[in-house]
Protein backbone atom coordinates (compact mmCIF):
# COMPACT_ATOMS: atom_id res chain seq x y z
CA UNK A 1 0.00 0.00 0.00
CA UNK A 2 1.26 3.48 -0.83
CA UNK A 3 2.20 5.60 2.20
CA UNK A 4 -0.65 7.69 3.58
CA UNK A 5 -0.35 11.45 3.37
CA UNK A 6 -1.39 12.85 6.75
CA UNK A 7 -2.34 16.49 7.12
CA UNK A 8 -0.27 18.33 9.77
CA UNK A 9 -3.25 18.97 12.05
CA UNK A 10 -4.25 15.31 12.18
CA UNK A 11 -1.30 14.44 14.38
CA UNK A 12 -1.84 17.12 17.03
CA UNK A 13 -2.51 15.56 20.43
CA UNK A 14 -4.90 18.31 21.52
CA UNK A 15 -7.95 19.77 19.82
CA UNK A 16 -6.97 22.92 17.95
CA UNK A 17 -9.15 26.08 18.04
CA UNK A 18 -9.25 26.15 14.26
CA UNK A 19 -10.77 22.66 14.24
CA UNK A 20 -13.67 23.82 16.38
CA UNK A 21 -14.16 26.97 14.31
CA UNK A 22 -14.09 24.99 11.06
CA UNK A 23 -16.70 22.52 12.29
CA UNK A 24 -18.98 25.29 13.53
CA UNK A 25 -18.72 27.00 10.16
CA UNK A 26 -19.45 23.73 8.38
CA UNK A 27 -22.57 23.09 10.47
CA UNK A 28 -23.89 26.63 10.01
CA UNK A 29 -23.19 26.49 6.27
CA UNK A 30 -25.07 23.22 5.91
CA UNK A 31 -28.05 24.67 7.78
CA UNK A 32 -27.97 27.78 5.58
CA UNK A 33 -27.76 25.68 2.42
CA UNK A 34 -30.78 23.67 3.58
CA UNK A 35 -32.89 26.82 3.72
CA UNK A 36 -31.41 28.55 0.70
CA UNK A 37 -32.50 26.20 -2.09
CA UNK A 38 -36.23 25.81 -1.24
CA UNK A 39 -36.40 29.48 -0.23
CA UNK A 40 -34.98 30.50 -3.60
CA UNK A 41 -37.40 28.30 -5.54
CA UNK A 42 -40.47 29.54 -3.68
CA UNK A 43 -39.23 33.13 -3.82
CA UNK A 44 -38.80 32.93 -7.60
CA UNK A 45 -42.28 31.47 -8.05
CA UNK A 46 -43.85 34.19 -5.89
CA UNK A 47 -41.74 36.86 -7.56
CA UNK A 48 -42.87 35.83 -11.04
CA UNK A 49 -46.49 35.33 -10.01
CA UNK A 50 -46.93 38.38 -7.76
CA UNK A 51 -43.99 40.80 -7.61
CA UNK A 52 -40.23 40.70 -7.30
CA UNK A 53 -40.30 42.58 -3.98
CA UNK A 54 -42.71 40.14 -2.35
CA UNK A 55 -40.76 37.24 -3.85
CA UNK A 56 -37.53 38.56 -2.31
CA UNK A 57 -39.21 38.88 1.10
CA UNK A 58 -40.59 35.35 0.87
CA UNK A 59 -37.14 34.06 -0.10
CA UNK A 60 -35.42 35.71 2.88
CA UNK A 61 -38.11 34.64 5.36
CA UNK A 62 -38.11 31.03 4.18
CA UNK A 63 -34.31 30.90 4.12
CA UNK A 64 -34.01 32.11 7.71
CA UNK A 65 -36.91 30.03 9.07
CA UNK A 66 -35.75 26.79 7.46
CA UNK A 67 -32.12 27.33 8.44
CA UNK A 68 -33.05 27.96 12.08
CA UNK A 69 -35.46 25.02 12.05
CA UNK A 70 -32.68 22.75 10.80
CA UNK A 71 -30.38 23.95 13.58
CA UNK A 72 -33.02 23.38 16.28
CA UNK A 73 -34.58 20.15 15.04
CA UNK A 74 -31.53 18.29 13.68
CA UNK A 75 -30.40 16.76 17.03
CA UNK A 76 -33.75 15.09 17.61
CA UNK A 77 -33.98 13.92 14.01
CA UNK A 78 -30.46 12.46 14.20
CA UNK A 79 -31.17 10.51 17.39
CA UNK A 80 -34.26 9.00 15.80
CA UNK A 81 -32.28 8.19 12.66
CA UNK A 82 -29.85 6.00 14.61
CA UNK A 83 -32.59 4.49 16.77
CA UNK A 84 -31.27 5.86 20.07
CA UNK A 85 -33.27 5.85 23.30
CA UNK A 86 -32.31 7.53 26.60
CA UNK A 87 -30.18 5.51 29.01
CA UNK A 88 -30.58 6.27 32.72
CA UNK A 89 -27.57 6.29 35.05
CA UNK A 90 -28.96 3.37 37.04
CA UNK A 91 -29.20 1.28 33.85
CA UNK A 92 -25.43 1.28 33.32
CA UNK A 93 -23.42 2.92 36.12
CA UNK A 94 -20.15 1.71 34.56
CA UNK A 95 -20.76 3.77 31.42
CA UNK A 96 -21.80 6.77 33.50
CA UNK A 97 -18.70 6.61 35.69
CA UNK A 98 -16.30 6.21 32.76
CA UNK A 99 -17.92 9.07 30.86
CA UNK A 100 -18.03 11.36 33.86
CA UNK A 101 -14.35 10.79 34.61
CA UNK A 102 -13.30 11.44 31.03
CA UNK A 103 -15.43 14.58 30.83
CA UNK A 104 -13.22 16.03 33.56
CA UNK A 105 -10.16 15.15 31.48
CA UNK A 106 -11.58 16.81 28.34
CA UNK A 107 -13.09 19.79 30.16
CA UNK A 108 -16.61 18.93 28.97
CA UNK A 109 -20.04 18.79 30.52
CA UNK A 110 -21.54 15.34 31.01
CA UNK A 111 -23.41 14.41 27.81
CA UNK A 112 -26.82 12.80 27.76
CA UNK A 113 -26.46 9.04 27.40
CA UNK A 114 -28.38 7.01 24.82
CA UNK A 115 -28.41 3.37 23.80
CA UNK A 116 -29.21 1.60 20.54
CA UNK A 117 -30.42 -1.93 21.22
CA UNK A 118 -28.27 -3.72 18.69
CA UNK A 119 -25.68 -6.50 19.04
CA UNK A 120 -23.13 -4.70 16.83
CA UNK A 121 -20.55 -2.87 19.02
CA UNK A 122 -20.50 0.77 17.95
CA UNK A 123 -20.82 4.33 19.26
CA UNK A 124 -21.29 7.89 18.06
CA UNK A 125 -21.58 11.45 19.39
CA UNK A 126 -24.45 13.76 18.44
CA UNK A 127 -25.89 17.05 19.70
CA UNK A 128 -26.11 20.75 18.88
CA UNK A 129 -22.88 21.73 20.65
CA UNK A 130 -20.37 20.60 23.26
CA UNK A 131 -22.58 21.70 26.17
CA UNK A 132 -25.64 19.83 24.85
CA UNK A 133 -24.07 16.64 23.53
CA UNK A 134 -25.52 13.16 23.25
CA UNK A 135 -23.33 10.07 23.59
CA UNK A 136 -24.83 7.04 21.84
CA UNK A 137 -23.61 3.49 22.42
CA UNK A 138 -25.00 0.17 21.30
CA UNK A 139 -25.96 -2.58 23.71
CA UNK A 140 -23.43 -4.73 21.88
CA UNK A 141 -20.66 -2.29 22.77
CA UNK A 142 -21.57 -2.39 26.48
CA UNK A 143 -21.63 -6.19 26.43
CA UNK A 144 -18.37 -6.59 24.46
CA UNK A 145 -15.97 -4.00 25.88
CA UNK A 146 -13.98 -4.32 29.08
CA UNK A 147 -13.31 -1.21 31.18
CA UNK A 148 -10.10 -0.24 29.36
CA UNK A 149 -11.60 -0.72 25.90
CA UNK A 150 -14.74 1.18 26.92
CA UNK A 151 -12.58 4.06 28.15
CA UNK A 152 -10.89 4.23 24.75
CA UNK A 153 -14.22 4.32 22.90
CA UNK A 154 -15.75 6.97 25.15
CA UNK A 155 -12.59 9.09 24.89
CA UNK A 156 -12.87 8.85 21.10
CA UNK A 157 -16.46 10.09 21.18
CA UNK A 158 -15.66 12.89 23.62
CA UNK A 159 -12.88 13.96 21.25
CA UNK A 160 -15.61 14.38 18.62
CA UNK A 161 -17.60 16.49 21.08
CA UNK A 162 -14.55 18.59 21.91
CA UNK A 163 -13.99 19.21 18.17
CA UNK A 164 -17.73 19.91 17.63
CA UNK A 165 -17.88 17.06 15.12
CA UNK A 166 -21.17 16.10 16.79
CA UNK A 167 -22.75 19.35 15.57
CA UNK A 168 -21.86 18.54 11.97
CA UNK A 169 -23.10 14.97 12.46
CA UNK A 170 -26.66 15.89 13.40
CA UNK A 171 -27.07 18.23 10.43
CA UNK A 172 -25.43 15.72 8.08
CA UNK A 173 -27.67 12.88 9.26
CA UNK A 174 -30.72 15.01 8.60
CA UNK A 175 -29.56 15.90 5.09
CA UNK A 176 -28.60 12.27 4.40
CA UNK A 177 -32.28 11.38 4.52
CA UNK A 178 -32.51 12.91 1.08
CA UNK A 179 -29.07 12.13 -0.34
CA UNK A 180 -27.91 8.94 1.35
CA UNK A 181 -24.36 7.83 2.11
CA UNK A 182 -22.64 10.05 -0.45
CA UNK A 183 -24.18 13.22 0.97
CA UNK A 184 -23.34 12.13 4.52
CA UNK A 185 -19.68 11.57 3.67
CA UNK A 186 -19.34 14.93 1.95
CA UNK A 187 -21.03 16.70 4.84
CA UNK A 188 -18.97 15.21 7.68
CA UNK A 189 -15.66 15.27 5.80
CA UNK A 190 -12.78 12.80 5.80
CA UNK A 191 -10.19 11.66 8.35
CA UNK A 192 -12.22 12.77 11.36
CA UNK A 193 -12.26 9.27 12.90
CA UNK A 194 -8.47 9.05 12.73
CA UNK A 195 -8.24 12.53 14.24
CA UNK A 196 -10.51 11.55 17.13
CA UNK A 197 -8.36 8.44 17.70
CA UNK A 198 -5.24 10.59 18.09
CA UNK A 199 -6.89 12.96 20.56
CA UNK A 200 -8.48 10.11 22.53
CA UNK A 201 -5.31 8.03 22.80
CA UNK A 202 -3.37 11.10 23.92
CA UNK A 203 -5.99 12.01 26.53
CA UNK A 204 -6.11 8.59 28.20
CA UNK A 205 -2.36 8.02 27.67
CA UNK A 206 -3.00 4.38 26.77
CA UNK A 207 -3.50 3.80 23.03
CA UNK A 208 -3.80 0.05 23.60
CA UNK A 209 -7.31 0.42 25.01
CA UNK A 210 -8.72 2.03 21.87
CA UNK A 211 -6.67 -0.30 19.68
CA UNK A 212 -8.17 -3.36 21.39
CA UNK A 213 -11.64 -1.82 21.12
CA UNK A 214 -11.29 -1.37 17.35
CA UNK A 215 -10.02 -4.93 16.98
CA UNK A 216 -13.02 -6.24 18.94
CA UNK A 217 -15.31 -4.30 16.62
CA UNK A 218 -13.57 -5.81 13.58
CA UNK A 219 -14.00 -9.31 15.01
CA UNK A 220 -17.70 -8.87 15.77
CA UNK A 221 -20.16 -11.02 13.76
CA UNK A 222 -21.84 -9.52 10.72
CA UNK A 223 -25.01 -7.59 11.58
CA UNK A 224 -28.33 -9.40 11.44
CA UNK A 225 -30.82 -8.50 8.75
CA UNK A 226 -32.93 -6.35 11.10
CA UNK A 227 -29.89 -4.60 12.58
CA UNK A 228 -29.45 -0.85 12.49
CA UNK A 229 -26.16 -1.68 10.78
CA UNK A 230 -27.65 -4.10 8.27
CA UNK A 231 -27.44 -3.71 4.48
CA UNK A 232 -29.67 -0.94 3.23
CA UNK A 233 -29.95 0.75 6.63
CA UNK A 234 -26.40 1.53 7.68
CA UNK A 235 -25.35 3.69 4.74
CA UNK A 236 -27.28 6.82 5.65
CA UNK A 237 -25.68 6.91 9.14
CA UNK A 238 -22.38 5.12 8.46
CA UNK A 239 -19.84 7.92 8.77
CA UNK A 240 -20.88 9.23 12.18
CA UNK A 241 -20.02 5.95 13.96
CA UNK A 242 -16.64 5.04 15.47
CA UNK A 243 -16.67 1.92 13.30
CA UNK A 244 -17.89 2.94 9.83
CA UNK A 245 -16.58 -0.30 8.32
CA UNK A 246 -19.40 -2.56 9.56
CA UNK A 247 -20.47 -4.70 6.61
CA UNK A 248 -17.66 -3.22 4.49
CA UNK A 249 -14.63 -5.14 5.78
CA UNK A 250 -13.85 -6.52 2.35
CA UNK A 251 -14.17 -3.26 0.42
CA UNK A 252 -11.11 -2.26 -1.66
CA UNK A 253 -8.76 0.04 0.22
CA UNK A 254 -8.59 3.64 -0.95
CA UNK A 255 -5.24 5.38 -0.51
CA UNK A 256 -5.47 8.12 2.07
CA UNK A 257 -8.76 6.96 3.62
CA UNK A 258 -8.06 7.33 7.34
CA UNK A 259 -11.60 6.53 8.46
CA UNK A 260 -11.33 2.80 7.73
CA UNK A 261 -11.32 0.92 11.03
CA UNK A 262 -8.48 -1.45 10.11
CA UNK A 263 -6.23 1.46 9.02
CA UNK A 264 -6.80 3.28 12.30
CA UNK A 265 -6.14 0.13 14.33
CA UNK A 266 -2.88 -0.38 12.44
CA UNK A 267 -1.88 3.22 13.22
CA UNK A 268 -2.65 2.79 16.93
CA UNK A 269 -0.60 -0.42 17.05
CA UNK A 270 2.50 1.69 16.27
CA UNK A 271 2.06 4.00 19.26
Amino acid sequence: MAPLVIEPGLGATEVLPEEIAANRRRAVSLCALTGFVPGLVVGLVVGLAVSLVIGAVVFVVMWVVMSVAMWLLAPGVALRRVGAVPLAERDNPRLTNVTDGLCATFGLRMPDLYVVWDAVPNACALGRDASAAALVVTSGLLETMGPIELEGVIAHELAHVKRHDNVVSVVALTLARFGGEGVLRRCVGRSREYRADVVAASAVRFPRGLFDALRLMEQAPEPAGNSVFGPGRFGATRYVWIDPSVGHRGDPMVDGDLDVTSVRAAALSQW
